[in-house]
């Protein structure tokens, strides 16, 4: 069974009296050939369009249950409290367009929400585009900087405004306790919002490709390769699909995948003894995963669809793909892990597409994944296809090469991961912050304490933070200063410092500054130093 739409209009006949319909001309348009107009109209731009009558009737959405519920937008806004769905019901009656800032209720993310009316058919059209996709890498990282810049701004002006009230009220130690702790209160908030930013307001190292949302977006591709190749008229082209079921990050640059892969191959004669001959007994065709090893690949099964003429193989696969994760800023890490596929028939008529005919797209942030997966330690916020530029191997692997052909751009799942912050934080900021407030309540004791006492202390605590260091190292095998590891240097700092001023008391070294007010300077000025340390490191790292 096919939806179909049909739209009528009269024929009008006018002579120089009067006009009189002569006939009605009726179109009738399936829901698949509207699919592919309203997805054309936006196959270059990451989003989805939704099509509705006058009246807010849903005439095409990408869940298709909104046209078999005959629901509208006021349905859907009620259903989802979107008053942006309210707004666009108003402007379907009226005939107006306009674009509002918006967060998607089907998948959270913040969007821009493009209201287009079609008077002449009554139609309206909503298109959603995706911000965090559509904005370029420029203009995310000067939003970035900007509020950066402004928060920096904010904590000089308290500073200052702080060191006047203590100067007028000749440092009491009332006033400098309650001016210690409003400081790093704020410095604290403005850390936690430049992390937010970092998880929020960046993107990718990876994350330029155009991800393939339509059919359109292939064929033009497709297009563009025949039109540079000799041999336009032998190119293959073969709808590949995956669905990834398990994934796990087995090591700092190893991460194993098992699912399902299929290909549709085309064909011309529903021979099936021919067909599995070709496909699987002379083992030609088929699916490679570029760099990966211990790859398994079980047939899973083999269907001829004679009237659509294609022949379906699916494999069921596992796999260790390797990756090379940046960890400079751990543990507020976002990356899109690469999935490379290739054609196992490697010439240049055998060209690997996404399967677009099946999987449901636009709202569908996690194309190629089970809705269930999940990656321990990590959150999964998009997957998508990609065809990127064919790699440069620098050799022709003895195989001789014709000036004349192209190779076609290859195949690339995307799948972009962010590090669960409050995993990482408990498992390793938890032991800094608990060895900073230990150092904070030395500095506290009486100062006739034994020295001996404070340096067994501190010695303990340093085991603790370098057998911590060690094991995050361990696991993580940077190769460079990561974020995190900037927090354990400056504790190193404080395990020095503290037993540093320890024994100028012991050896009775004046200080005026250390000495004031029984070393009150000293303590107050403890957490926000250490706290404005921290915050100049993130802006460093995340500006």
């Amino acid at each position: 069974m096919t939806y179909m739409i049909t739209y009528s209009a009269p024929i009008t006949l006018c002579s120089t009296s009067k006009c009189e319909v002569i006939g009605v001309l009726t179109i009738d348009i399936s829901i698949n050939q509207l699919e592919r107009y309203a997805e054309g109209l936006i196959s270059n731009s990451d989003g989805f369009p939704a099509i509705t009558y006058a009246n807010g009737l849903y005439i095409y959405h990408p869940d298709k249950s909104y046209v078999k519920n005959k629901l509208t937008l006021l349905d859907v806004a009620r259903n989802k409290c979107d008053f942006d769905r309210v707004i666009a019901s108003q402007d379907a009656k009226l005939g107006q367009s306009r674009t509002l800032n918006h967060i998607s209720k089907t998948t959270g993310e913040n969007s821009w929400y493009m209201i287009h009316a079609f008077s002449q058919l009554g139609w309206s059209m909503q298109n959603t585009f995706y911000q965090s996709t559509a904005l370029e890498e420029s203009e995310v990282s000067f939003l970035r900087q900007q509020i950066i810049i402004i928060l920096s701004l904010i904590i000089t002006s308290i500073a200052f405004l702080l060191l006047f009230i203590l100067q007028l009220t000749k440092w009491q130690a009332t006033t400098l306790w309650l001016a210690t702790a409003l400081f790093s209160s704020i410095i604290i908030l403005f850390i936690g919002v430049i992390w937010g930013l970092a998880l929020n307001n960046t993107k990718p190292k990876n994350s330029e490709d155009t991800p393939i949302t339509s059919s359109q977006t292939i064929e033009q591709s497709v297009t563009k390769y025949k039109q540079v190749n000799l041999k336009a008229n032998d190119i293959e082209v073969i709808p590949t699909g995956i669905q990834i079921d398990t994934m796990e990050l087995k090591d700092s640059h190893k991460v194993d995948i098992g699912g399902m892969i299929w290909q549709r191959f085309p064909i011309r004669h529903c021979d099936s003894d021919l067909l599995h001959k070709t496909y699987i007994t002379e083992n030609k065709y088929g699916v490679m995963f570029k760099n990966s090893q211990d790859v398994k690949m079980l047939l899973h099964d083999a269907q001829i669809n004679c009237n659509d003429k294609y022949y379906l193989v699916t494999w069921q696969f596992d796999a260790s793909v390797f990756y090379e994760f940046n960890y400079s800023r751990f543990p507020l890490e976002i990356e899109y892990i690469d999935i490379h596929l290739t054609a196992k028939k490697d010439d240049l008529s055998y060209i690997l597409v996404p399967d677009i005919a099946s999987y449901k797209f636009g709202s569908n942030r996690k194309i190629g994944l089970d809705k269930n997966l999940f990656i321990a330690g990590w959150k999964i916020f998009r997957a998508y296809f990609a065809l990127s530029p064919a790699s440069d191997h620098g050799t022709t692997f003895g195989k001789k090469q014709n000036f004349d052909n192209h190779k076609f751009d290859e195949l690339h799942l995307k799948v972009g991961v962010k590090r669960v912050f409050l995993d990482a934080f408990i498992s390793n900021l938890t032991p800094l912050i608990v060895v900073a407030i230990i150092l904070f309540s030395i500095t506290l004791l009486p100062k006739d304490i034994d020295i001996s006492r404070i340096l067994g202390l501190c010695v303990s605590m340093f085991l603790v933070v370098v057998f911590s260091h060690l094991a995050i190292r361990r696991n993580i095998a940077a190769g460079e200063l990561f974020y995190l590891e900037y927090f354990y240097f400056a504790i190193y700092g404080l395990l020095i410092l503290v037993p540093v001023d320890a024994f100028r008391v012991a050896l009775n070294i004046p200080s005026k500054t250390l000495s004031y007010q029984n070393g009150i300077l000293y303590k107050a000025l403890y957490w926000p130093t250490l706290l404005l340390a921290i915050y100049l490191i993130t802006v460093k790292e995340f500006y």
